[in-house]
């Protein structure tokens, strides 16, 4: 059991990171698809329209 703390503490701490990109991922996938279905919709619908990218 020596030494069976430290690696724990490891273990968490990259669980914590991995937690925190995950939704950094997340959010960037939702947006991209949401982008994506507004985009087409508009091409169906013919509707033309501006982005801004602030």
């Amino acid at each position: 059991m020596y030494g069976k703390s430290g690696s724990f503490a490891l273990q968490n701490s990259r669980f914590r990171n991995a937690k925190s990109k995950l939704s950094f991922f997340v959010r960037i996938i939702f947006t991209k698809l949401m982008l994506f279905w507004h985009l087409s919709w508009a091409a169906k619908k013919k509707i033309v329209f501006e982005i801004k990218f602030y």
